[in-house]
């Protein structure tokens, strides 16, 4: 499929990604697309990178929040002229991942008007589990939590209990999804099935590319196959039957998932 994407050569220039890839984008070996990763961090230089950095430029490095705002009166038109420099650098439409998205897309949308965003909604106790997992083995800290999180869950935590407190972060994450959806518009902020996705990855890249008037190399397409995403579970037997509890008693808003 003819997109773009940050890679992790550009992690190693984040001032200068765009010159980096054209000085250097020919050296690295080019092959299929590692599609594996541990929480985002992918292995050689061209594989994707989530540009993290670059966001820090528009909207402030605190990743551990969602910004309200953008940092700097010229910030979007600094964020614009970027993104049309890499689309011209690299002949094609950009296609990047950016989890806090889901709090600040309409800020965004106004800055880049052409921009489609698609949120990976996942089966809340896969997601709770995956939350749990991510506080022992990268924060250290069961009471803090990993992803960046909005006031409202400040008010809804209860830190001396991480089973509770990540039932509630994934509350409050399909919450925030279901307020960006309304701000920015069905037509460009969907909502889907991460387990659907996995199951069928090339019709959802059809669809991506199709929304974004972007042609697709038929035979790379083919080549895509089915994801298998752990369906194992990965917390003790009494933590996974507290979750499934708590996140049954919960009210999850209503989403409009892409499609009907």
């Amino acid at each position: 499929c003819q997109f773009s994407f940050f890679n992790n050569l550009s992690a190693i220039f984040p001032k200068s990604p765009i010159v980096a890839n054209e000085l250097l984008a020919g050296f690295i070996k080019q092959r299929t697309i590692n599609l594996r990763s541990f929480y985002g961090h992918t292995r050689t230089l061209s594989d994707p990178n989530d540009g993290l950095y670059l966001w820090d430029r528009w909207v402030g490095p605190n990743r551990d929040l969602f910004p309200q705002h953008l940092l700097a009166d010229n910030s979007a038109d600094q964020m614009r002229r970027f993104f049309d420099a890499w689309q011209t650098m690299a002949g094609r439409a950009i296609l990047t991942k950016n989890n806090r998205l889901n709090g600040f897309a309409h800020i965004v949308s106004s800055v880049l008007p052409n921009a489609l965003f698609v949120c990976m909604r996942r089966d809340p106790l896969h997601l709770a589990q995956s939350l749990y997992v991510a506080r022992q083995r990268i924060t250290r800290d069961m009471r803090i939590p990993y992803g960046a999180v909005g006031p409202e869950f400040d008010s809804q935590r209860v830190p001396e209990d991480p089973v509770a407190d990540v039932c509630h972060q994934v509350l409050h994450y399909d919450t925030l999804a279901a307020r960006q959806q309304a701000m920015v518009g069905r037509e460009r902020f969907w909502i889907v099935s991460y387990e659907a996705f996995c199951m069928n990855p090339s019709a959802w890249v059809t669809r991506v590319a199709d929304h974004s008037h972007t042609a697709i190399l038929q035979n790379r397409l083919r080549d895509l196959p089915a994801l298998h995403p752990s369906t194992e579970n990965r917390v003790p037997d009494k933590v996974l039957q507290r979750m499934r509890e708590i996140l049954n008693a919960m009210d999850f808003p209503s989403h409009h998932h892409y499609p009907n």
